[in-house]
């Protein structure tokens, strides 16, 4: 069983701040595409969706959170601290989507024995927890209201009932970032639009 820190977790990764958590979903990809490539039995297209919504979700999560400056988000004493420990439920929960990819490939590979719902859910709670924490700490900063964070909270509803769909690993990833990648087309549709 491949677990986070053989699949290059921690901070051996290397990296400070969010390069860290970051980390592990990169490897997750990795190890999951050797696997492909290696004709290891029983594992080969099984591996595609997995791959595709791993790279969808990652990069769907990486554009989150640079999709704006957040130097303009921080204008006082509080709202340094309110940023600063509102990261830790962003960290963490990037930290457990990378977790949750390694525990996908393992599932796919066959070298689990926790089902696809448990880690399915790993991964949507995950993404759930970050998209509503970014959006909180925008919205705080913002000052704008809880309207801001309607997106996240549709979002997370999405992927929160992924897991309940009864579908493969690969497809459950596929269909988690596939979600994220709607929301970040929406996001860019709706600004677009705006302009």
């Amino acid at each position: 069983m491949t677990s986070a820190a053989d699949a290059g977790a921690g901070p051996a990764s290397g990296g400070a701040g969010h390069h860290v958590t970051f980390g592990p979903a990169g490897p997750a990809g990795s190890v999951g595409t050797a696997g492909s490539a290696g004709g290891a039995p029983g594992v080969g297209w099984s591996m595609a969706p997995l791959i595709v919504g791993g790279l969808l979700m990652v990069f769907s999560i990486w554009w989150f959170y640079f999709k704006r400056d957040h130097a303009d988000l921080i204008e006082g004493q509080h709202t340094v601290w309110v940023f600063g420990y509102g990261h830790l439920p962003i960290f963490g929960s990037v930290a457990a989507v990378g977790a949750g990819l390694a525990a996908a490939v393992d599932v796919v590979q066959g070298e689990s024995e926790v089902g696809v719902r448990p880690v399915a859910l790993v991964l949507a709670v995950s993404v759930a927890i970050y998209a509503l924490t970014l959006a909180g700490l925008h919205t705080l900063a913002d000052r704008e209201g809880w309207r801001g964070s309607i997106p996240a909270v549709v979002t997370s509803v999405g992927v929160l009932i992924v897991p309940f769909l009864g579908l493969s690993m690969g497809v459950s990833v596929l269909a988690i970032g596939l979600v994220l990648a709607l929301a970040v087309t929406n996001h860019v549709w709706v600004t677009n639009r705006a302009d």
